[in-house]
């Protein structure tokens, strides 16, 4: 019996939600499953969606985090043997430390990275929840071991072996070992992005060759001021799929970049058309609010190479070389010279392309 906790569920569309979409419909015939998430007012709702019960508990408006003080009751009457809270989402730390499930497991899927006033006024609460988890889930062993949350000062007693990505870890500033830390990487549903849609030439034809993807929130962490800047010394067209709260400010930055088109959002068909149609895809992620890339991973499974940036989690995702190329992140003048680097190199596009399609084999959903 377990209970999930996050702040935005189906049909909210994020990495996080996704994810969680995805492990509720893969556990639905083990277990059974509540997810508690927020309204999106004070009315109350309870359904089921792929298996799961969704109860979307009262919300008091938001401030970086939904307020939804009936959550520690919620997680008491449920009473579920294991709680799994997914952060950055403080009201989820809020309730399970008032509520004190009977075993805690956390997936931290980015770190508290803005406003900083904020996390450093946080922190004391987000080292206690994650003292009390049970194990604590990163996608990635690189974004753990750079977490300052979970970055210990004795590396010696990490108990980690080759058998598995489990390692253990201590907060900072403590004396020994508080929650074991695991790896699991997020995984895609393959068969989705294995063959080419039949428009996805006609979308090249429509736009014009070469094309530049990206497929994302339009927010602060995504980098896509700097994606604009580094348009304007690469003779390509980009097509920027997404929406979200910045995307006014970036279409007046774009309106002296005319081979810059902003697309909005595209049902998830559409998205993968338009990654097929690409040569090549780029995520130009500024802050390690981008822990993973799950949107490269995508762009990989349809055999485009990538360009990102050398994020903890994101560069382990896009292998440097191999499946694609890396830059500094907030460089505009590196991302386009790597953009050009792979628009001008066909043959290296082909095998970084080769090379991103066999790393994504990896990393299917049910893995």
């Amino acid at each position: 019996h377990i209970l999930h906790l996050y702040q935005s569920f189906h049909p909210t569309r994020g990495g996080i939600e996704d994810f969680l979409a995805d492990l509720t419909r893969e556990l639905s015939n083990a277990t059974e499953q509540i997810v508690l998430t927020a309204s999106e007012s004070v009315r109350e709702s309870d359904e089921c969606i792929g298996g799961a019960r969704i109860i979307r508990a009262s919300s008091f408006g938001r401030f970086f985090t939904p307020f939804c003080p009936t959550w520690p009751r919620w997680i008491a009457r449920i009473a579920a043997d294991i709680v799994h809270i997914h952060l950055p989402c403080p009201m989820a730390e809020a309730a399970a430390l008032m509520a004190k499930p009977r075993r805690l497991i956390v997936s931290l899927h980015n770190d508290y990275v803005r406003p900083a006033w904020l996390a450093a006024l946080w922190r004391p609460m987000h080292h206690l929840t994650l003292q009390r988890a049970a194990r604590v889930v990163v996608s990635t062993k690189e974004y753990g071991d750079t977490s300052p949350a979970l970055r210990g000062n004795d590396r010696s007693n990490d108990r980690s072996n080759d058998r598995s990505n489990d390692f253990s870890r201590y907060l900072t500033r403590t004396t020994k070992v508080v929650t074991t830390v695991s790896t699991i990487p997020y995984g895609i549903r393959l068969a989705d992005y294995a063959s080419r849609p039949s428009c996805a030439d006609d979308l090249r034809e429509r736009y014009g060759a070469p094309l530049v993807v990206f497929l994302g929130r339009l927010c602060y962490y995504k980098g896509v001021e700097v994606l604009i800047e580094a348009a304007r010394t690469v003779r390509a067209t980009f097509l920027i799929i997404g929406d979200g709260e910045w995307r006014t400010r970036l279409q007046r930055q774009a309106a002296t970049a005319p081979n810059v088109r902003f697309l909005g959002a595209l049902c998830e068909d559409d998205a993968i058309a338009h990654l097929h149609a690409a040569d090549v895809f780029v995520l130009p992620s500024t802050y390690r609010s981008e822990a993973f890339g799950l949107a490269q991973l995508k762009a990989m499974a349809c055999g485009v190479p990538v360009v990102s940036t050398n994020l903890p989690g994101v560069a382990w995702v896009n292998r440097d070389g191999e499946t694609g190329l890396t830059v500094a992140p907030r460089d505009a003048r590196a991302l386009a010279d790597a953009l050009n680097r792979l628009l001008h190199d066909a043959p290296l596009r082909a095998r970084l392309g080769r090379g991103a399609r066999a790393w994504a084999e990896r990393f299917s959903v049910e893995r």
